[in-house]
């Protein structure tokens, strides 16, 4: 077949980089040489310039022939494409070529494999040479009763003594020298041993980011106990296995962090913050001795996630990290006036040097707010208001800070550290134009101390992604082939790691920890190396590229990701048969896809029900975008899942929700669609359950400040993560606010509004749900409670509410008539209102009574205590009090309405509270005022499925006609979406064609 013709039979991707369907061409030129045989003449082949190379390399093979015909050798020449090899790569390739044959034909029976194509001198650099990284740590002196020098105990204590006065730690307001924190970390560790902590022993430390984690990480190593941090939201039976796992002989913990734990998993507690722990801590002070680390004791136990289903620890010792931290000590030099940025979470190990390392230096640790460092606008201030002068990004959180315009300010930055994901080179060349400071990737496992190899990116480098550099002090790394022998000088290998800074292993797998720190072959007899999984070269310079993986291990934000421990979370869900799950690169980053088959016929779990289950087992990172379920798994001819061969992930499908009601709405959902890849998207969705993650949230605020001009953080969005709450969020920037006394809910219009008072909540943000179904020229209204935005006196009577409403309503329109609403005991209100504006001398030409009751006499105000308000709060967001998992507690329920997504998701502590107070008053202003008389008549709209009072009642209030509505709802749900739809058909048709009045 013509070779044009196979090109366009086949179709391949064409590129004019490379050929279409090959780059390396290897010929073998064995036919006889062609004689010309002329008379007079003798003729013989002449070799010519070979001109421009037809592929990337093309090996010319050329048989030669003796004078009596018989075999006389192998010429070879290389061709090669100059724009993708220089000449001493090639000669490098010809020569082990050359090797590799010649091996080869000296020992036919010996297999390729172990064939050496290496000669003395690379082997010698790839072995020694570039491992030549051996150095004698400069340690403290060792004091009788001190913690061993070579260890993180023995270096702070050896800075506390050179800097007692010094400034150590700031944490928000609050500021801890050096002898303060020293004494702080000394009673807790105190405390720890008279509560029966040993060395070598495990302690959990589950405290939100703040001075008291560092005091009590401090206080752990002094103990000579390893720290286990516990993420606090992380699900809680990803926290319970981890406390199975490592059964630590303490739990150190917070009030505020208590719920959570598990419950009964929590064993020996020690509540910082309880007054009990304080006077326990200081009478044992001084009658305790430490017993402190050896530097063979395990400094902490990190997990990270496992392949086999569940995630493992990692057990790091004193020694590992005491090198790491002095090597760095050595390349970057931090001391008095540096201030080092403390921002990653404690069950990431960078952050192990971020605690750490300006402590034994002289350096000040600055702790940034909890959940801060997902937000680039907040840690750009900190930055610039702390004067940090050191941080620490992964590489897909330095892109998003860099957009971020606050940014371009933190001039007073001098080295910015990366690590945890592979850094491109325009990620690096952004930041050279953006700020002055020094940057450099760091590559490391969590089994071998945080980092291993580190790269000034002020080099060049022609690499696509930033090298990862060179081995740091007392570390080896080899680039080794399959039969552990070393790969060539820019040939890909596996990357295994030697030297001191290895961990222990797995806590309590030894199986696993012998599949991983393998004996290694090069070094001292005993020495051990570990198997990164990670592809890489060695360069002619003897630096590291990295290169990827050689399994389906993944990076999300920095996180290491076993998809295998997602696959087996699925397969534990009643429905699913088998699982997998896929790693997919989109505009967005990195995102999961599962494939699921069904556990049974007809048994196809739901994706939403999926993706439920995996939210209670696996941390938010780990938990994917895209649910598929697939008939059979498809497999290779060898068995092994086809990837390649499984359909297009599909999204997950979303419960109906409704439509943006404002304008605010419609951005807002428009800028969710945009980003996060859906056709639509209704108020009620879930930026997170729609595959939204913490660096997109950041994308989001930048969307939303160009497109509305409002600001927000990333906090904002984790708190209120649906349209609509977000909305009420970003509302509070402007002066007419969610909590304003007069709520525009649909401002403008031509016909008279509709002014609408609030119910015993005190809110009136129901009613924004009536604005679809009255005329479009009607304006609306919300008429909201005192006290809801501000600490200012709570009305005493419906009267005295009625007068301050009546005097706001006038400040939207002056004159009659007027249309009035009101729910509950916003009906009493609107009653009261009617009578003060008849009184002036206006017309109420609408008063619609919702539910509301007439008062004859005052009674005693119903009890109504924090659990009721509580429990009212569930109601609101829909879940039932069984559902939070534990008590009925104000910080339980305030995170599940957070989780919730509702409008109240929006609301802070603080203004919960204040609603809470509103409330309260309401139930007592409810019961102590009387109901009065108004000329104007009355429509009522009475519940049906629990009535609370006889609608024809208000007969003997009212002068005009009472028309009466029963609406087959309960009282609590007249604003859910098919009661609402009812009343509002009916107000409709009641204030159709009215004529509109003057405004004011």
């Amino acid at each position: 077949m013509p070779f044009e013709q196979l090109v366009h039979a086949l179709q391949p991707a064409r590129s004019l980089a490379r050929h279409p369907l090959f780059q390396v061409m290897v010929v073998l030129q064995n036919n006889a040489v062609a004689s010309l045989d002329l008379p007079g003449l003798v003729a013989r082949p002449v070799d010519g310039e070979g001109g421009a190379a037809k592929f990337d390399l093309g090996f010319n093979f050329v048989e030669r022939t003796g004078p009596d015909g018989g075999p006389a050798g192998i010429d070879l020449t290389l061709d090669f494409s100059a724009d993708l090899f220089d000449e001493s790569t090639v000669r490098r390739i010809a020569d082990r070529l050359v090797r590799l044959l010649t091996a080869g034909t000296a020992d036919p029976t010996t297999p390729i494999g172990r064939l050496d194509i290496l000669d003395e001198g690379e082997r010698e650099r790839l072995l020694t040479g570039w491992n030549d990284t051996a150095r004698t740590l400069e340690l403290p002196a060792a004091t009788e009763s001190g913690p061993e020098p070579e260890t993180i105990a023995g270096l702070f204590a050896a800075q506390v003594a050179r800097t007692p006065d010094a400034l150590a730690l700031m944490a928000g307001d609050e500021r801890i020298g050096y002898a303060e924190l020293d004494e702080r970390s000394a009673a807790l560790a105190a405390l720890l041993v008279a509560r029966g902590v040993r060395r070598g022993d495990v302690v959990a430390v589950a405290v939100p980011r703040s001075a008291e984690l560092t005091v009590a990480l401090l206080a752990t190593v002094r103990a000579g106990a390893a720290y286990l941090p516990i993420e606090l939201d992380y699900p809680a039976e990803r926290v319970a296995h981890m406390l199975a796992d490592a059964t630590p002989a303490v739990v150190v913990t917070t009030s505020g962090a208590l719920g959570a734990l598990p419950v009964g998993a929590t064993g020996n507690l020690v509540v910082l913050d309880d007054p009990g722990t304080r006077e326990e801590a200081a009478a044992v002070r001084g009658t305790v001795v430490l017993p402190g680390p050896l530097p063979d004791s395990p400094a902490y136990v990190i997990y990270t996630s496992g392949s086999t289903g569940l995630p493992k620890g990692v057990v790091v010792p004193h020694r590992g990290i005491v090198n790491r931290l002095l090597w760095m000590q050595d390349a970057y030099r931090i001391g008095p006036d540096d201030r080092v940025l403390q921002k990653t979470p404690s069950g990431f190990d960078v952050s192990v040097w971020e605690f750490f390392w300006p402590l034994v230096t002289g350096a000040v640790q600055v702790v940034a707010e909890p959940g801060g460092h997902r937000d680039p606008a907040y840690l750009a201030r900190l930055i610039q208001d702390a004067g940090v002068t050191t941080t620490h990004f992964v590489p897909s959180m330095l892109e998003v800070f860099l957009a971020e315009p606050e940014a371009a300010h933190c001039t007073g930055l001098r080295r910015v550290l990366c690590s945890g994901e592979a850094l491109p080179t325009g990620l690096r060349e952004r930041f050279r134009a953006l700020l002055p400071a020094g940057l450099h990737n760091l590559y490391g496992p969590t089994e071998a101390s945080v980092d291993v190899t580190a790269w000034d990116c002020a080099e060049d480098s022609a690499a696509a992604v930033v090298p990862i550099g060179r081995p740091v002090w007392n570390t080896r790394t080899y680039v080794l082939d399959p039969a552990l022998a070393p790969a060539p000088v820019g040939s890909g290998g596996e990357l295994y790691l030697g030297g001191v800074q290895l961990a222990h292993g797995y806590l309590g797998r030894a199986g696993l920890t012998a599949e991983r720190f393998v004996a290694d072959p090069y070094g001292p007899p005993g020495s051990r190396l570990y198997r990164t999984g990670d592809l890489a070269r060695v360069t002619a310079d003897g630096v590291l590229e990295f290169l990827g993986r050689t399994d389906d291990q993944v990076k999300i934000r920095g996180r290491r990701v076993e998809l295998g421990e997602i696959e087996y979370a699925l397969t534990r869900h009643s429905r699913v048969g088998s699982a997998v799950v896929t790693a997919r690169t989109t505009p967005s980053g990195v995102t999961l896809a599962a494939y699921v088959t069904p556990a049974g016929p007809g048994e196809a779990p739901e994706a939403s029900a999926l993706r439920d289950h995996l939210t209670g087992v696996l941390p938010d990172h780990m938990v994917p975008v895209h649910y598929t379920v697939i008939d059979a798994v498809p497999v290779t001819p060898n068995g092994k899942v086809d990837r390649k061969a499984l359909p297009e992930p599909e999204l997950l499908e979303r419960v109906p929700g409704r439509a943006p009601r404002d304008a605010t709405e419609t951005a807002l959902c428009e800028i969710f669609a945009e980003l996060l890849g859906h056709g639509t998207v209704s108020i009620d969705d879930n930026f997170f359950e729609l595959g939204g993650h913490s660096l997109l949230a950041t994308r989001l605020i930048s969307m939303v400040r160009d497109r509305l001009g409002a600001g927000m953080s990333v906090v904002t969005i984790f708190e209120a993560p649906t349209v609509a709450a977000l909305a009420v969020r970003l509302a509070e920037t402007d002066g007419a606010g969610p909590l304003s006394r007069l709520l525009p809910l649909r401002s403008g219009g031509t016909g008279t509004p509709v002014f609408c008072v609030h119910p015993l909540g005190g809110l009136s943000w129901p009613y924004a749900g009536l604005a679809e179904h009255l005329p479009a020229d009607v304006g609306l209204y919300g008429l909201q409670a005192a006290g809801l935005g501000d600490d200012e006196p709570l009305p005493a009577t419906v009267e005295e509410m009625a007068a301050d409403y009546v005097a706001r309503i006038r400040t939207v329109q002056a004159q009659g008539p007027y249309r009035l609403l009101g729910w509950s005991l916003g009906g009493r209100v609107a009653h009261a209102m009617a009578g003060l504006l008849e009184a002036a001398g206006q017309e109420v030409e609408l008063l619609a009574l919702l539910d509301a009751y007439p008062r004859t006499e005052p009674e005693p105000a119903a009890s109504f205590s924090e659990e009721d308000f509580l429990r009212g709060i569930l109601a609101a967001i829909g879940m039932d009090a069984d559902e939070l998992g534990g008590p009925v507690e104000f910080g339980r329920v305030m995170a599940a309405m957070r989780a919730s997504g509702k409008e109240l998701a929006g609301l802070t502590e603080e203004q919960l509270r204040r609603l809470q107070r509103v409330m309260t008053n309401s139930f007592r202003v409810e019961a102590g005022s009387v109901t009065g008389h108004c000329r104007a008549g009355a429509v009522m709209f009475a519940a049906t499925v629990d009535p609370a009072g006889e609608p024809g009642d208000w007969l003997q209030h009212v002068e005009g006609d009472l028309e009466i509505h029963s609406v087959p709802s309960a009282h609590n749900d007249l604003m859910r979406p098919a009661p609402l739809a009812g009343i509002g058909a009916v107000l409709a048709k009641k204030l159709a064609g009215t004529p509109g009045v003057d405004r004011a």
